[in-house]
């Protein structure tokens, strides 16, 4: 909670004494190695060690337990595909991989999903009907799982969490499939079929420029405010509009815009809005001129939600995975010239787009259709090319001797 209001340091100073305190509890060392991502100072080499550290403590000894394989090994035969995910229902997980399943080749893959949605929902059921076969497995345990896994004859087995909450990292340690993937989610989409039309620029009949940010708070760092405060005191009528969840509660409200005015950049700038069902979050786009990314972890599907709205994002690309999504996202449409190397360049480019209204009304009227046309929205590509890729790790699993 406190890490998702934007206290990094104060929680990740309580995910440590937990960790401390019951270092065998993978789900507590879970918490604070994803904290770590939110946070600033922790490079890609920082997290790649605490990742092989969490493998230490908690993955290892399973993994020594590792029976060899029953499933036959035919190169071209069909391939039973497990995915893993307590996220298949309106999370970016289940946004971004619902059209992989829909797309999916049934002639060459059969699909087997093990999920723990607690709150099922239509995404849930369009998941469940794509599925060849689906298990609820929230109260299962991880052995029984990865027995069950075993007992499917599962060749490639998906995990779509990695260690957020509710992953089943534990039955992967227990390698209960002769291949294994950690995909966490897979970056395409079609785009939310309820999106309203692309409103007109907000910059021509307000008269000052909005940008917006929409993503968790967590992602909200210290050090992104005062970049961020960098481009409001350079364009003094400019406003900041924030809506998360975590923006429902007033005292935090309170406190981010206690954060700004430290800043330099008064109160009255910043717009703090609380949740909103879907559909209208996205309609709120029609209010914001550009979508400012945070840093260290970036926008993912909050970036495509922007592209979708027509809102341009600005990003400062990062050294991990976490913090390259919008890079990856800008690139795909045909806009690298959005993404930042430095601090600096990020302040640059964003005062530079709001000095060129002309190209905001030319972005805003063509980025759905571009974005539409790029491989952010080519499913089926997407879909055929991970396909090929699972072809390939099962052909070198079959060209292996023993286990």
């Amino acid at each position: 909670m406190l890490t998702s209001q934007g206290l990094h340091q104060v929680g990740l100073g309580h995910f440590r004494q937990a960790h401390a305190l019951a270092p065998t509890d993978a789900d507590a060392h879970s918490n604070l190695f994803q904290a770590m991502h939110y946070s600033p100072g922790f490079d890609a080499e920082a997290l790649n060690t605490e990742a092989r550290r969490w493998a230490s403590y908690h993955a290892e000894a399973l993994t020594r337990q590792r029976r060899s394989y029953a499933n036959e090994r035919s190169r071209e035969r069909r391939l039973r595909i497990g995915y893993v995910s307590s996220d298949l229902h309106q999370h970016p997980v289940g946004f971004f991989f619902a059209p992989v399943v829909t797309h999916h080749d049934k002639q060459a893959f059969e699909l087997i999903c093990y999920a723990g949605v607690r709150h099922p929902d239509a995404l849930t059921a369009q998941f469940r009907a794509c599925a060849d076969r689906w298990y609820e497995v929230t109260g299962l345990s991880d052995a029984a799982l990865a027995e069950q896994i075993r007992a499917d004859g599962i060749d490639i087995l998906v995990d779509l969490s990695g260690h957020t909450r509710g992953h089943r990292l534990l039955v992967f340690a227990r390698k209960p499939a002769p291949v294994q993937v950690a995909a966490g989610g897979h970056y395409d989409t079609t785009g939310p079929d309820y999106a309203p039309a692309v409103a007109p620029l907000p910059l021509t009949r307000q008269g000052h420029v909005t940008f917006g940010c929409f993503n968790n708070l967590a992602k909200v760092t210290p050090g992104v405010i005062a970049l961020w405060a960098k481009i409001l005191k350079a364009l003094p009528d400019a406003r900041l509009r924030l809506q998360t969840r975590e923006l429902s509660d007033a005292s935090t409200c309170a406190r981010y815009r206690g954060l700004f005015k430290k800043e330099g950049v008064a109160a009255s700038r910043v717009e703090p809005q609380g949740h909103a069902p879907h559909r209208q979050l996205l309609a709120a786009y029609g209010e914001i001129d550009i979508a400012l990314d945070p840093f260290p972890y970036s926008g993912g599907l909050t970036t495509c939600e922007a592209l979708w709205m027509g809102v341009p994002v600005v990003t400062l690309t990062g050294q991990a995975f976490c913090g390259r999504h919008s890079t990856s996202h800008l690139s795909n449409v045909g806009l690298p010239e959005l993404v930042a190397a430095t601090p600096e360049d990020y302040v640059q480019l964003a005062v530079a787009l709001v000095q060129d209204p002309a190209r905001l009304i030319t972005l805003r009227q063509g980025l759905r259709e571009r974005m539409a046309a790029s491989p952010l929205c080519d499913a089926a590509g997407y879909t055929r090319a991970l396909e090929a890729a699972y072809r390939e790790m099962w052909k070198k699993y079959c060209a292996t001797s023993g286990k």
